[in-house]
């Protein structure tokens, strides 16, 4: 299978399995929506299998073709399950990039839009990202906050999603970032 050619040692085969998932996202789009789970998680994990740079850059360059190319409630479901999850710091970075990158695309405004349990995810995930210990993550976490800081539907789901004790941490950064 084409999702664990990923995940394999030799860069040459690895790579040309990376971009073929690629390539196969951008130009089928939302047919590949039932792969999604399986090629997105196989191109995080690979992330957290090596350090090597370019190998890196090509997984963002295939996930950002699977964010563009499939829908939001197949990516939102591999980033949350497999890369917020994920103990290594460049899959929960990826993640958080990525989760950024759905944002923008959808519009602020429609992830509220979207339904209640997919607005509750997308904000329960941004309120873990704003503050994890890895720099890249909390930076894509506080961007993503503070854009849905924005909408109006955001403080009536912030008091019923976000626990008490967790908003602290939060609401000083919100407050850090209107200044």
């Amino acid at each position: 299978m084409l999702a664990e050619e990923v995940g394999n040692l030799r860069s040459v085969v690895s790579c040309a399995a990376i971009d073929t998932v690629a390539d196969l996202h951008t130009h089928l789009g939302k047919i590949m929506d039932p792969e999604v789970e399986r090629t997105g998680g196989a191109l995080l994990l690979k992330l957290a299998q090596t350090t090597n740079t370019f190998i890196h850059q090509q997984v963002n360059l295939a996930l950002d073709a699977l964010v563009q190319g499939s829908s939001p409630a197949r990516i939102m479901n591999v980033l949350f399950n497999m890369g917020l999850k994920h103990r290594c710091p460049a899959v929960r970075a990826s993640t958080a990039r990525h989760l950024q990158l759905l944002a923008d695309l959808m519009g602020m405004d429609q992830i509220f839009e979207a339904g209640k349990f997919f607005a509750e995810r997308f904000l329960t995930a941004v309120s873990k990202m704003a503050v994890d210990a890895a720099p890249d993550v909390r930076h894509h976490g506080q961007i993503l906050l503070q854009g849905l800081a924005y909408q109006n539907e955001f403080s009536a789901m912030w008091v019923n999603i976000i626990p008490v004790k967790d908003r602290f941490p939060l609401q000083k950064i919100l407050q850090t970032m209107r200044q």
